[in-house]
């Protein structure tokens, strides 16, 4: 169960009125590791009440088709903030169940994580259908854009669901000027952050061993064609030492999955 709203003390001293915070429900589609800490975060402040809304849990972990394997996490990911999350043995019950769920909750604004997924499609219809404001955050550049007739439709979609959209929370310049080549104003978009478990990151360098004439690149993320890692190694001068994140393929498959000369030139070590 949810908590009722928390009241806020006017900065004022002299009014001795409270301040109703407002409801933010983030729609995501299933727990993501590096969410749950900005959750967390979010829960304790003062200045929102937020609840995030799950299509699935994903208990027993999901095969991922750009790892291609079936991949699960060791990590806590429901602690610490308010959630709920859609059931129902078959799409249209969970659906149901997702859109019941969002009435339910009152939301006063919604931030919607991607355009894609299910949770991502019924938020922005629900939203549509009932007026409330939606908030779209995600990590998508312009440079990634492809042609095409399927490329085409996309755009379009995605430019009649900004028309309507309250803004967007951008997570970097790139992601900035995406919003903006599909059509929102520049003044709707917010200046955001994409949430990284900054500390995990943060005691590996500490263990490091330090190398005098070898620069280290930390990646995390998966090794496929849009994030161009062959082209940004094959610049560098240098040797490369690369250690990527914990949940990707072998480092025999690493290196294999590079094309260029990318794999001669870096060093792929895994945990």
């Amino acid at each position: 169960m949810l908590l009722d709203p928390r009241r806020r003390a006017s900065n004022n001293p002299r009014e001795e009125r409270t301040e109703v915070v407002p409801h933010v429900v983030v729609a995501v589609n299933q727990p993501i590791q590096h969410f749950a800490t900005s959750f967390r975060c979010a829960a304790a402040s003062l200045d929102a009440r937020v609840s995030v809304l799950y299509w699935t849990l994903n208990p027993d972990g999901m095969f991922d088709p750009e790892f291609d394997r079936h991949v699960s996490w060791d990590a806590g990911l429901l602690s610490g903030y308010r959630w709920q999350s859609a059931e129902g043995a078959t799409s249209i019950s969970r659906a149901v169940s997702f859109i019941t769920s969002m009435g339910r909750l009152k939301p006063d604004v919604v931030v919607c994580f991607g355009w894609a997924s299910a949770a991502a499609r019924l938020t922005i219809l629900w939203c549509l259908a009932t007026g409330l404001p939606i908030l779209f955050y995600g990590d998508t550049s312009w440079q990634n854009t492809s042609r095409g007739p399927r490329q085409w439709l996309r755009q379009r979609t995605l430019r009649t669901a900004f028309g309507f959209a309250a803004g967007a929370l951008s997570s970097g310049a790139f992601n900035r000027e995406f919003y903006i080549f599909l059509g929102m104003r520049p003044g709707r978009i917010y200046d955001s952050v994409y949430p990284i478990d900054v500390a995990a990151y943060a005691a590996v360098r500490e263990q490091r061993q330090v190398r005098k004439k070898r620069r280290i690149i930390g990646f995390a993320g998966k090794l496929i064609p849009a994030r161009e890692l062959t082209s940004c190694f094959a610049r560098s001068s240098s040797s490369l030492t690369t250690t990527s994140g914990r949940h990707g393929s072998s480092a025999t498959e690493r290196s294999a999955s590079v094309s260029g000369p990318c794999p001669s030139r870096a060093a792929w070590l895994a945990e």
